[in-house]
């Protein structure tokens, strides 16, 4: 889609885009952010679960070697 200077339009501001967009609100922003419409909570969680596996390992390592 192209803007009135003759540019892309950011997705963020597609009007089809904002409407499917179950994470922004009507002018294509997730809180302060601009939204990219892809929900990222899987792979958050899943790297927050391998965070804390790495910190429970280093964790139980230190208490071996006290």
């Amino acid at each position: 889609m192209l803007d009135r200077y003759g540019d892309e339009t950011p997705e963020h501001f597609d009007a089809f885009a904002v409407a499917e967009c179950e994470l922004c609100d009507d002018t294509g922003y997730r809180g302060h952010l601009v939204c990219d419409h892809i929900d990222y909570r899987a792979a958050a969680k899943r790297g927050m679960d391998m965070v804390r596996q790495a910190l429970e390992e280093t964790k139980k390592r230190k208490e071996e070697s006290a």
